[in-house]
């Protein structure tokens, strides 16, 4: 691999190390295990904005979990479980679509939204109360889509409140 030094002012050989670094998150300090670019001349720290994008995600990471906080893949899976768009599901939070998208894009989201987003996803009548205040708000075709998604969820809840198994109503037939 190779990378331009400016200790050496010129294109030169590297390798990348891993080594503990330590990164200043919402004024706390976290320490991860960070992939460095090093040159092999003169063994200075190279930057690489991809191995940087991945050691920041890395404190991240750990800060969400040190602080119980939901992850963008949580959010994205959340969504999809409700059959919501980021708007959609702004709109039931009652946030701005440009938060839930920068919370899936990796920005940390605040204590208060990951409770309240862990709840939505959790607790099904909470969903149900959100959807039932908020739903006028919705364009028609995501009102209908989550209201039904909502029925299915309620249906499985029952079901599985039951100890009920829906896999024999899973029935493939082969011709």
């Amino acid at each position: 691999m190779r990378a331009y030094c400016d200790t050496c002012g010129t294109e030169r050989d590297c390798h990348i190390v891993l080594r503990d670094e330590t990164y200043p998150v919402r004024g706390e300090r976290v320490t991860v295990r960070a992939k460095v670019l090093i040159c092999n001349v003169c063994g200075t720290d190279l930057f690489d904005v991809a191995l940087d994008e991945r050691n920041v995600e890395l404190a991240f990471r750990e800060y969400r979990r040190r602080r119980g906080l939901v992850s963008k893949d949580d959010i994205i899976r959340t969504r999809a479980m409700h059959n919501l768009s980021q708007e959609g599901l702004a709109t039931l939070l009652g946030w701005s679509s440009d938060t839930v998208e920068r919370y899936e894009l990796g920005a940390l989201p605040s204590a208060p939204h990951s409770e309240q987003l862990r709840r939505f996803r959790d607790d099904l009548n909470y969903a149900k109360e959100l959807f039932d205040a908020r739903n006028a708000q919705l364009g028609t075709l995501e009102r209908l889509r989550v209201g039904k998604q909502l029925e299915r969820l309620s249906v499985t809840s029952k079901h599985q409140d039951q100890d009920f198994d829906p896999g024999w109503l899973l029935v493939t037939y082969s011709t």
